[in-house]
């Protein structure tokens, strides 16, 4: 420790700082394997430059350690040193290394480092000899492994195929699998057609047949690879020629409702007309010739229907 002495009406420099010729005494108790507190007291007697007196004091406090290791540990602690006429609080911090000789015997040593309140520092060595009554401080056995738990295989989505195999996880719990863990499909045909019929000499779609078309737009956008041909016709009244431009303009008036009204790309509308050669009932009645006033198409496509489990 670096200071002046006061001592009488004098002031003094210590010749080779303190040393401690008595033996300083120190006792604790170990809380657990991490923990310790302790209390010391140092005796402290230091020749002074100048005089053949010397300077006599001590020194004693308190700390709290933390084994970082078995063997090293550091510690914060309170301080109180007098020296002569003069009398220091410090806060300290510790740092040790200690290794056993025995069960109950190690060897010890540390610095230390404390401060008072105007800043004055002390730096302090030391070694020493401890002994631990009763056990000594042993290393923790460590707990035998538990025994590892059977695994039960995972079957999260309930298909039959454990997870670690299954290559579709949340399948459908009603759904038939493969041996993946796949959803089995069948191929089915689907299909749509429509009919809309027209009063005689006319072209305009009527609302009533909304609904129909309708059912054609939502097939259409289940299955957009599709396009639709829309082939309209009339029955044998008046000229070939003139039946021929009417069938068109029917067929063409179903394809402009299906994208105006149901939103079907016209790109994907095909219309086209056959006149009166192509009847659907055959004979010149009133009843044939209102059935063969119209327009037709049919759509169909091919679609994976899930297997599901009886």
């Amino acid at each position: 420790m670096n200071r002046s002495i006061d001592k009488g009406s004098s002031s003094y420099e210590p010749s080779q700082n303190f040393k401690t010729f008595a033996p300083g005494v120190e006792f604790g108790y170990r809380v657990d394997r991490n923990w310790e507190v302790r209390g010391y007291y140092d005796y402290l007697d230091a020749k002074l430059k100048s005089t053949s007196s010397n300077g006599y004091g001590e020194s004693y406090g308190a700390d709290v350690l933390f084994n970082i290791t078995d063997h090293f540990y550091t510690g914060l602690g309170l301080n109180r040193t007098k020296v002569e006429n003069e009398s220091d609080s410090f806060a300290r911090l510790t740092v040790g290394y200690r290794t056993f000789i025995t069960d109950n015997l190690a060897f010890r040593a540390e610095v230390a480092g404390q401060q008072d309140n105007s800043n004055f520092t002390d730096v302090l060595a030391n070694v020493g000899i401890q002994y631990f009554f009763g056990s000594a401080p042993q290393k923790a056995t460590p707990a035998p492994a538990p025994t590892p738990a059977p695994v039960v295989p995972v079957d999260s989505d309930h298909d039959g195929v454990v997870d670690d195999q299954d290559a579709c996880p949340g399948t459908p719990a009603n759904y038939q699998v493969d041996a993946r863990g796949c959803t089995k499909y069948d191929t089915q045909e689907v299909a749509v057609k429509l009919l809309v019929n027209f009063d005689n000499n006319s072209a305009v779609v009527k609302p009533t047949y909304y609904p129909e078309i309708q059912k054609v737009a939502k097939f259409m956008q289940d299955f957009p690879q599709l396009d639709v041909v829309i082939e309209g016709h009339t029955d044998d009244t008046g000229a070939a020629a003139y039946n021929q431009k009417l069938s068109e303009r029917r067929a063409k008036a179903v394809g402009d409702t299906l994208a105006s009204q149901f939103g079907i790309d016209a790109s994907r509308i095909k219309t086209v007309g056959y006149g009166e050669s192509r009847p659907a009932v055959a004979g010149t009645s009133k009843e044939a010739r209102a059935a063969n006033r119209r327009i037709e198409a049919k759509l169909s496509a091919t679609k994976q229907v899930p297997q599901t489990k009886m």
